[in-house]
């Protein structure tokens, strides 16, 4: 049996990047203290550069600026103010291979300081040693005061707009190059760093727009008010389409091309059947490669005629797994692939197509690289109402057919997010200690069609978990798992739904584990109001996906409000550091069960944050689930 930290160490390889003259690779080690940055040089097949991260920082994205520069995302938990609130605050880096220094980009502008999540946009133009980024900065007289005829009430009012930003990837400093709203929500851009077009989205009103760069203004050439804005990826290398994402006339997502000229949306790419997801873009020239589709299992279809030749090659020669592009040099005589399948973690390969080669680079998780992991099915099951749900299941190394086990029912975060039939480390973990896996995808989750997804809207407690409870009773009606000898465990929003399924269907569980769990809908939507501001986009997706606080149903759907009910023994964990689910939810759960005499265990973990991003405590978190699964689900 593998150690929890097998599977616990994050990634030693991860965010694999190759450089623009295929002779250096780079990639995150997330599983060493402190996370690193390691450039390897594969002409001379040594280490050319590592970048040790501060501790605390976690390493979240990569790209490269050029063959001598790195541009990277970082973040870290900062403690704010005489009440220690606390942010999770992303900052992006360059990274010169040659001097082995790092220094923040945008880090000249005073605003910046008060800001997180500036988005990289390019890292390389035209323009040498030239990244451009978005970010908001403040304009004083954009800014609307409350007077006896209006009130501040709207984000419009705000002083804050949407910048883009030209950074010299050697020293940091920038310059403003336009201007946007407080209602924009994504640049386009085109090789040169100039911008194009820019996307405008009212989440209170729902109205969405896309507007043209004409001379020094700006004029609309997309407009829609159904609540469902487009993702925009770039512009097509003739300079005349903007490649979007989104929801056509006849309600299903397609790969669509807005002409810049105003011109009615074009339909560039659909599936007969399923909705398109998303769409990889050719980081040379930005032309679309390859798109995704919805579905349990997530299909993608190459546009790039040739990397799909490449790539039916490969499938030919390792079956039964996936291979995604990882990156590939500018004359694309070389790439990384990534290789994996649900029960085999990331091996990463490069390709050289001058010598016909193909060596092993790295593997993502390197202790389980000879390790027999559970096999992964994908099924659906009937939910009460009729409706086809789907989910996956992980089944122990070494299952015999036809035997019933003890189940650990794992619900996903979001709620508006997905598992994937991929190697997921934690399904895993739980599987290779003997015990079956449901991964139920419940109405909420992205991935499946917009219908799906909306589905769940004001469905905390409802619907949602509705769906959940079906997986595991269709599981014991179908003889795969043994009734009450049933555990459900989540994160985040899955977190959530352990406590719910505890207090609200207490004779179907055994024992139940929140992971920086949500456990009190109406102080979380306090919360979210003071930490994010009223009139913030996470504040408006609370209110619009959960509801009021005011609300009898939300209420009544919160578990630490109903937890005379519940009889299974209950594991709280919860991040010391979390800025996205507050550690007072785990704190009231535990008091709610302690005053009706239950049995609670509240772990703390030190320093991590809401995605256990560190090595130590998201090993401390399998080992705590290890010993209370051992001692409270029977297998």
């Amino acid at each position: 049996m593998p150690p929890a930290a097998a599977f616990g160490t994050p990634p030693r390889t991860s965010h694999v990047q190759l450089s623009f003259d295929g002779k250096s690779v780079a990639w995150f080690d997330l599983g060493s203290v402190p996370q690193r940055i390691i450039v390897f040089d594969l002409v001379n097949n040594k280490d050319r550069r590592v970048f040790l991260c501060p501790d605390g920082t976690k390493l979240r994205d990569l790209e490269w600026a050029d063959d001598d520069t790195l541009i990277f995302t970082a973040s870290a938990t900062l403690h704010e103010g005489a009440n220690l609130r606390k942010y999770e605050v992303f900052r992006v880096f360059a990274a010169g291979l040659d001097s082995g220094k790092a220094h923040m980009l945008l880090g000249d502008d005073p605003d910046q300081s008060y800001l997180t999540g500036a988005e990289l946009l390019a890292g390389h133009t035209t323009k040498p040693k030239t990244a451009i980024m978005s970010s908001m900065k403040f304009n004083s007289n954009a800014s609307k005061m409350q007077t006896g005829s209006h009130i501040t009430n709207d984000r419009k009012d705000s002083g804050w707009l949407a910048a883009l930003f030209e950074v010299d990837t050697r020293t940091g400093k920038s310059r403003v190059i336009d201007q946007g709203s407080q209602l924009t929500r994504q640049w386009v851009i085109d090789v040169d760093g100039n911008s194009v077009a820019r996307s405008e989205w009212d989440q209170k009103t729902h109205a969405f727009s896309v507007l043209a760069k004409r001379g020094l203004g700006w004029a609309a050439i997309y407009h829609r008010e159904d609540n469902h804005p487009l993702t925009l990826y770039g512009l097509t290398a003739d300079r005349k389409l903007i490649i979007a994402v989104g929801l056509d006339q006849d309600g299903r997502s397609k790969l669509l091309g807005l002409p810049l000229d105003g011109s009615p949306a074009q339909v560039l790419y659909e599936d007969p059947v399923r909705g398109i997801t998303g769409v990889a873009m050719d980081r040379f020239d930005n032309h679309p490669i390859r798109v995704y589709s919805d579905g349990p299992s997530v299909q993608g279809h190459w546009l790039d005629s040739r990397l799909e030749q490449r790539f039916k090659a490969l499938q030919t020669s390792i079956p039964g797994t996936n291979f995604d592009l990882a990156g590939q040099s500018a004359d694309a005589t070389s790439l990384v692939a990534a290789v994996s399948a649900p029960d085999r973690p990331e091996v990463y390969y490069l390709i050289d197509y001058k010598t016909h080669k193909a060596d092993i680079l790295s593997d993502a998780y390197p202790a389980l690289a000879d390790t027999k992991l559970g096999h992964v099915s994908e099924i659906t099951y009937k939910a009460r109402d009729g409706s086809d749900i789907p989910a996956y299941l992980t089944y122990p190394p070494g299952y015999s057919a036809g035997t019933a086990l003890s189940m650990v029912v794992i619900p996903h975060g979001g709620p508006a997010a997905r598992d994937y039939l991929e190697f997921d480390w934690l399904a895993q973990f739980v599987a290779s200690r003997g015990f079956l896996v449901l991964q139920p995808q419940f109405r909420g989750s992205t991935g499946f069609g917009e219908k799906f997804r909306d589905a769940g809207r004001h469905e905390w407690g409802g619907l949602m978990q509705d769906d959940v409870t079906d997986g595991v009773k269709a599981m014991v009606e179908q003889h795969m798992a043994e009734p009450r000898h049933v555990c459900i465990l989540g994160g985040s929003y899955g977190g959530y739904a352990a406590l719910a399924g505890a207090a609200f269907t207490p004779a179907l569980y055994a024992c139940a584990i929140s992971i920086n769990g949500v456990s009190d809908l109406p102080k979380m939507l306090e919360y979210e109001t003071e930490h994010s501001g009223q009139l913030s986009d996470a504040a408006q997706y609370w209110r619009e996906d959960i509801g009021s606080p005011l609300d009898p149903k939300v209420v009544a759907a919160s578990p630490a409000r109903r937890a005379a009910p519940v009889t299974a023994r209950i594991l709280l964990i919860h991040s010391a550091d979390d800025t996205v689910v507050p550690a007072e939810q785990s704190d009231n759960m535990a008091e709610a069960l302690r005053v009706g005499g239950k049995s609670v265990t509240l772990i703390k973990l030190p320093g991590d944050d809401h995605w256990l991003s560190g090595a130590a405590t998201r090993i401390q978190a399998l080992k705590e689930i290890d010993a209370f699964l051992q001692a409270n689900l029977p297998h």
